[in-house]
């Protein structure tokens, strides 16, 4: 018989079950395992591939985890955390700390939940854990860590016969103070967990204060394997209907591997043979054909032997039916791939899967759900299921068959109706259900089987003609019947979707795997658009360049009857341009201003007297005006000497000039006055005669810019003693003094600045002294 796998294929989960050995036929419980320090491994009919884990199982801690029947992650956990299939820690998932030997185990009668049971130092307790708790499943408060025995132990799990629940088995030394080894077995049903049966026996070196290695039951739950002292090994068997213990090989068998170190235990696939794994570099082979201690040990099959190398933590059945290696050194699985063979000829492989090293010191644990002895189910299964494709058909069974017979049940096909070969192919001529017969020839009996396969119609989605539409607008799509599973591109699902932007909308129809797809080009158009930009200020330019900046339109009207997307313009205005599309029309007009700076625009320096206020005006329309110093109007009052700049600002146009004032001091005459009497004697005090202000008398009028004085002084007989346009007089006449007495004087005395102008007169006597 050719056995055909497909490996490629969609296989329903009967199929994939079959494609491991029969023995563990169905434990997809088992296909997920999480270990060490974020390693996550799914066992695969590819072979081992890495997924991903937040388990943190450093050191001893040896982890277990729980798929469902179809594979699917459930909980994994490293004794302190429960987590989900997501990595993250269950509602209420976190434990008290210190437990190193963890297994999960199915909930009787209920699929949502299952236990985990524990082991450390103090003993074992159990939790139950339900999906439906929390957001992504959660330990049940009321049964959290509810205490089961009171001594550390090797945790076992298989199944009982009736199929009724499960035995969690536990085996312990009394932590090494004795020579006995002790084993319970638990019933796990729906009514709970309940002692069965227990065994305490003596063995020999099963103390000197060490605890038990490991504790492995055989895929058939018939046998248990106990290893402890370093190389001793205990065998017993099991009744996994009674959940007795019997058949105790009393003597320890020597495995030969060091006192001080870990001997891990494991069972062939076939339950037959005993692999021993010692001293971290030694893997050993135990045929379990004869139930004695002679026989088995000397059975023994070195498989491989690395002296001074520590290669291998742990070993483990997986689902596939091969053994794997722990090769936490290198950072590897290796794989005994026939491990049920005698000999080097199981195919020890190192290598298999890259894995991270140093992390890892035991593989999960993990419960034995079917106990099943090596067989596998005739599995019959097809692929492609729809209408005109070529059906293939093909049946995996152990035993190679005389002939078969295939029946495909569609007899409007003649006589493609029916088929003598393994892996036939048919085309099924109309959608519907057909069940095909297959007849199995062996050893002259006939064994007639039903395989039901169902055709299903290929959709035809068809979302019609490309379409245009307006921006603001939606677009329904219908890809056809309501009963088809759809799945939109760039986005959506239904039948229906509504849409309002344009692109490429495709959609892909699924009738049971049946595709059919469409596209559609939807070209939406926009929003008519005319931008001409921010209103333009000009300073002395003749001519300005303006922009059209366009979104959705292809062509543009000007004001001036242009059509091209910028214009040339040469004087002040408003100017506007329109466009439009098929859906929208747009305008928009911007103001051109241009502006001649004038360079001058104040008048020229100016002078003016003391006390005066002088308007100054900026005689220009539109233009903003600051003085400095001095406010923004157009006009100051300036009341006070200096220069001042005024700037003039029109948008971005600015021009700057500036105007000097120059006060001069007026000297009003009614404040000047004449002194009757003077003594130039040389002590410097009232040596001069001439006018003076007694309200400024340090000012020298004679001094001023704006004053003009003419002093006449005349002796009593009218002779005149000073020079013509004299200002003052210092009591001389021709460089000689004149004597004491009384003169007659008259002064004439002008006053201008600017255009303002007095005059004066005045005479008297005055007297000179010298004293």
């Amino acid at each position: 018989m050719k056995l055909k796998l497909l490996l490629n294929l969609p296989f329903l989960a009967a199929l994939l079950c079959s494609l491991f050995p029969g023995n563990i036929n169905g434990q997809l419980e088992n296909v997920n395992w999480h270990f060490g320090v974020g390693v996550g491994v799914e066992i695969t009919p590819d072979g081992p591939v890495l997924t991903s884990s937040n388990i943190n199982a450093f050191g001893v801690i040896c982890p277990s985890a729980i798929s469902s029947s179809s594979g699917q992650l459930r909980f994994y956990s490293d004794g302190n955390n429960v987590y989900n299939s997501n990595g993250d820690v269950v509602d209420n998932g976190d434990l008290s700390s210190g437990a190193v030997e963890n297994v999960f185990v199915p909930y009787p009668g209920d699929d949502t939940k299952c236990y985990l049971f524990r082991s450390d130092n103090n003993g074992v307790d159990y939790s139950v854990i339900d999906e439906n708790l929390g957001d992504a499943g959660g330990i049940d408060p009321a049964f959290k860590e509810i205490d089961l025995y009171d001594t550390g132990s090797q945790l076992i799990c298989a199944s009982i016969s009736d199929g009724s629940g499960y035995w969690l088995i536990t085996a312990d030394n009394n932590d090494g103070f004795t020579d006995d080894i002790h084993l319970n077995a638990y019933s796990v049903t729906s009514s709970g967990v309940e002692l069965v049966s227990e065994i305490t026996e003596y063995f020999f070196f099963a103390g000197w204060n060490a605890t038990l290695d490991d504790a492995r039951i055989s895929p058939d739950c018939s046998k248990i394997a106990i290893s402890y002292k370093g190389h001793y090994v205990a065998l017993l068997k099991f009744d996994n209907e009674t959940g007795s213990f019997y058949d105790i090989i009393y003597d320890g068998m020597d495995t030969g591997a060091s006192f001080v170190n870990i001997t891990e235990l494991e069972f062939s696939a076939n339950s037959e043979l005993l692999y021993a794994l010692g001293d971290y570099n030694t893997v050993r082979q135990y045929s379990l054909d004869s139930w004695n201690f002679t026989d088995i040990s000397s059975s023994v099959n070195i498989i491989d032997q690395n002296f001074g190398q520590s290669l291998w933590n742990d070993i483990k059945l997986a689902p596939d039916g091969k053994i794997y290696l722990l090769n936490d050194d290198q950072g590897q699985l290796d794989v005994i791939n026939q491990p049920d063979v005698i000999g080097a000829e199981c195919d020890l492989q190192t290598g298999v899967l890259d894995i991270p090293s140093g992390i890892s010191t035991y593989l999960p644990n993990l419960p034995n759900v079917t106990c099943q002895a090596p067989f596998l189910d005739l599995i019959i299964d097809h692929q492609y299921e729809c209408l005109g494709d070529l059906t293939e058909l093909w049946y995996i069974f152990p035993a190679e068959p005389d002939s078969v017979l295939w029946n495909f049940n569609d007899p409007s096909t003649g006589d493609s109706n029916t088929s003598n070969l393994d892996s036939p192919i048919h085309v099924f001529s109309a959608i519907g259900s057909y069940d095909v017969t297959f007849i199995y020839y062996l050893n002259g009996e006939a064994t007639e089987y039903l395989h039901n396969v169902n055709i299903y119609e290929i959709p035809d989605p068809n979302l019609g003609p490309d379409q245009t539409f307006c921006q603001g607008q939606s677009v329904e799509l219908n890809a056809g019947p309501s009963n088809y599973n759809y799945t939109w591109t760039p986005s959506g699902s239904g039948n229906i979707i509504t849409v309002t932007s344009g692109g490429t909308y495709n959609v892909v129809a699924n009738n049971n795997g049946c595709i059919g797809s469409d596209e559609v080009v939807l070209d939406m158009i926009p929003y008519a658009v005319v931008d001409l930009g921010d209103d333009i200020i000009l300073c002395d330019a003749s001519s300005a360049t303006i922009d059209s900046d366009l979104s959705g339109i292809s062509n543009i009207v000007w004001s001036t009857g242009s059509t091209s997307e910028s214009i040339t313009v040469t004087s002040s205005g408003t100017y506007w341009a329109s466009g439009s599309n098929s859906c929208f029309n747009a305008t928009d007009s911007i103001q051109v201003t241009f502006v001649n700076v004038p360079t001058s625009f104040l008048p020229g320096d100016l002078n003016a007297c003391e006390g005066d206020t002088i308007p100054v005006l900026v005689n220009l329309e539109g233009w903003n005006v600051q003085w400095n110093p001095g406010g923004n109007t157009n006009e100051i009052l300036i009341t006070e000497e200096g220069t001042y700049t005024a700037t003039i600002t029109q948008g971005p146009c600015s021009a700057t000039d500036d105007i000097t004032v120059e006060m001069t001091p007026f000297v009003p005459l009614d404040l000047v006055i004449m002194p009757n009497v003077f003594t130039p004697n040389g002590d410097a005090h009232n040596k001069y005669f001439t006018p003076f202000m007694p309200s400024q008398t340090d000012r020298v009028l004679c001094d001023s810019p704006v004053v003009t004085i003419d002093l006449r002084v005349y002796d009593r007989w009218g002779l005149l003693l000073t020079e013509e346009g004299a200002c003052r007089w210092d009591g001389n006449t021709n460089n000689n003094e004149v004597p004491e007495g009384v003169y007659y004087y008259i002064v004439d005395i002008h006053s201008q600045c600017v255009e303002r102008e007095e005059n004066k007169t005045v005479d008297g006597h005055l007297t000179l002294l010298r004293k």
